[in-house]
């Protein structure tokens, strides 16, 4: 068998007018000069301009500026592969058309009868089919008739099917899927599961791009006795903002009404300075609630609260701007109705400041237009505006001893009463405090710390000493104790004593005493304490919380946590919980709380969960269990089961976003 190699190939070729430089091997070359062109056979391999192909035989048309490529075809362009049973490609324009193409694109793997290249970067499929799988006839994959595609980069199919094995499961008129690799671009959850109030029910989950920014999630539910759901979430992100818009809607059989949830919410900077927030909740009832909303794991509130805001942060002050307003429930009427406004609120903070001297200056002053009902009255606006600035001055007396007297004023001013009453009311606020701080040695600090609060009468400047406290409403000296043992260990203590005097008996002068521990000597171990004494007037311990987690929770992790409340002394609230990948395909985590009666020395397991996933070839499967106490109902178990359809392989479990996985619930 004979081997040609040519490199810089026929130089008398009408192919070095156009400047090629063409590599090519082969078991047997043949070239034609009547016919001006050439036949490769044998493992041939031609590499050009940053391409190369392999195939059995290839074909060249030098007078057409062509090339014709058949059998066993491996084309290797900017890192994509592209087989295919032929090819035809023009040189001059750079166009081209592959027969029965596969091509893999950073984990992708898309299937064509025909594609068409129309240039550089941009081809033309019909009967174009694409999926994570790499099997010949993968678990899942999305048909089209048509589609445009620019490997590495994006695909647009249209007329999309989608399909589990050879059933068509959904239908989109248009789909684009960033070829980037890393990024979610598809993503398919089916949900079963057993529920002892709804029974049986399956919750389906379609996301997708419409753009590089804006990606589309449908919800298409089955909820057992509730009825059938559905809803939408349209999110926008982008590097300077984020919104969406989360809707829901279920004819809810058990409760016999109509259902409803509308969130939108956007935060945007607009420039350097200034930062554009807004929500709004709207739903049909208070107990719309997670048993439809998977968009958070928060509940939406029970008040509904609606706002907008502008803020301006600079380098030493912020001034915000709020027009909000909450609403209440009337079960009569069943309906949400107006329950307080804003409109607006304007708030400026000019952060501590030095002036002469050495002096310190931090200064806030708000205004606002609220609105509520006040008494029996019917809702009405007042206006509203309180002022404080304080100047302090530091004295370092000594290398480890500072002293930082303060003084200031700050004052209210209102427009009506609570009767919708034009009634001009102004209070006065004078401000003293003093603050020492010692650090007894490089690892601790103490601070004393004595705060004077008074209040003047109404509509002049002289404290009110007909109040109960004297016109005194804060007088206390505190202590903080701040311990740094070495970088991975801090202790807190902080407690404080009531000064006032009241015309009245008045007992509890001290507040509670708390200490609090934070120690992590290694990355993957933190330890928390945070212990609660009440001191006067009977020494007792009112709280005890302690918590112990151990490893990476993307990896393996231990959690122990313990619980104390002096109302519940005869009780211990305890939580344990563990992760960790069994095998490289199969990840367990499970959580249990209880509750540990003391006297009795009897063990009450309040809810625990169990979660199984495995890592399958092109999509994940996991299960959940869930036990948990019910006032009602007693104990109520429910069963979770999870498909989800990958989008981009490998899957890793380093990504935070990956733990996702393991609450689509919501």
């Amino acid at each position: 068998m004979k081997k040609t190699l040519l490199l810089i190939i026929f130089i008398f070729s009408p192919l070095i007018a156009y400047a090629y430089d063409i590599d090519i091997s082969a078991d047997q070359l043949e070239y034609d000069q009547g016919a001006d062109s050439a036949d490769a056979q044998g493992h041939v391999r031609i590499m050009w301009e940053g391409k190369t192909l392999d195939a059995d035989e290839v074909s060249f048309n030098f007078s057409q500026q062509s090339m014709t490529a058949h059998g066993n075809i491996v084309l290797e362009e900017d890192g994509n592969i592209i087989f295919a049973d032929s090819v035809t490609y023009y040189y001059d324009a750079e166009k081209g058309e592959l027969k029965k193409s596969k091509i893999a694109s950073n984990a992708v793997f898309i299937q064509s009868e025909n594609l068409e290249r129309l240039d550089k970067e941009n081809y033309l499929g019909s009967r174009t089919r694409i999926s994570n799988c790499d099997l010949d006839e993968p678990h899942t994959s999305f048909r089209a008739s048509s589609a445009k595609l620019s490997p590495g980069k994006r695909i647009t199919l249209y007329n999309v099917v989608v399909f589990i094995g050879h059933l068509p499961v959904f239908y989109f008129p248009v789909l684009t899927r960033n070829l980037d690799r890393g990024r979610e671009i598809f993503e398919v959850t089916v949900e079963p599961g057993y529920d002892k109030t709804a029974g049986f029910f399956v919750k389906t989950t379609l996301s997708y791009n419409l753009t590089e920014n804006l990606r589309h999630s449908l919800f298409l539910d089955y909820i057992g006795d509730y009825g059938n759901g559905y809803g939408t979430l349209l999110s926008y992100l982008t590097d300077k903002t984020n919104a969406t818009v989360y809707a829901y809607n279920i004819e809810d059989k058990i409760m016999g009404m109509r259902r409803w949830a509308i969130k939108p919410m956007i935060q945007s900077r607009l420039n350097r300075f200034w930062i554009l927030r807004s929500q709004g909740e709207f739903m049909s009832d208070p107990d719309f609630n997670n048993i439809y909303n998977r968009s958070s794991w928060d509940r939406l509130s029970v008040r509904p609260h609606n706002y907008a805001s502008l803020t301006r942060a600079g380098g030493s002050s912020t001034l915000l701007i709020v027009v909000e307003e909450y609403k209440s429930y009337n079960f009569t009427e069943q309906k949400y109705e107006l329950y307080s406004q804003n409109l607006p609120q304007i708030s400026y903070t000019h952060y501590p400041r030095m002036l002469f001297g050495n002096i310190a200056n931090n200064f806030n002053i708000r205004y606002g237009h609220p609105g509520s009902k006040y008494s029996a009255q019917e809702f009405f606006f007042k206006n509203t505006i309180s002022f404080e600035d304080v100047l302090s001055r530091s004295f370092n007396l000594t290398r480890i001893f500072t002293l930082t007297p303060s003084a200031g004023i700050a004052g209210t001013w209102t427009d009506k009463d609570n009767f919708a009453q034009q009634d001009y009311t102004t209070y006065i606020n004078y401000i003293g405090g003093l603050n020492a701080r010692l650090r007894v040695a490089n690892w601790m600090d103490w601070n004393f710390f004595y705060l004077r609060r008074t209040i003047s009468e109404r509509n002049t400047f002289n404290v009110d000493m007909n109040r109960n406290d004297y016109g005194v409403i804060t007088e206390s000296l505190g202590y903080a104790n701040h311990l740094y043992l070495g970088s991975n260990a801090l202790i807190r203590n902080t407690v404080s004593y009531d000064l006032r005097k009241f015309k009245t008996p008045f007992y509890n002068r001290w507040s509670s005493l708390e200490n609090e521990l934070t120690y992590t000597p290694t990355p993957t171990l933190t330890f928390y304490v945070r212990h609660l004494q009440e001191i006067y007037p009977e020494t007792k311990m009112q709280g005890l919380q302690s918590e112990i987690y151990i490893g990476d929770k993307e990896r393996a992790f231990l959690r122990l946590g313990a619980f104390f409340q002096e109302p519940r002394k005869k009780e211990l609230d305890n939580i344990f919980g563990f992760g960790l990948w069994l095998t490289p395909k199969w990840r367990l985590d499970c959580l249990i709380r209880t509750n540990w009666k003391v006297e009795g020395n009897e063990i009450e397991i309040i809810d625990r969960e169990i979660k199984l996933y495995r890592d399958m070839h092109c999509y994940n499967v996991g299960i959940t269990w869930r036990g948990r106490k019910d006032i009602n109902e007693g104990t109520v178990e429910e069963y979770f089961f999870l498909f989800t359809l990958k989008t981009n392989m490998p899957f890793s479990r380093t990504n935070p976003q990956d733990a996702d996985i393991f609450y689509p619930w919501r």
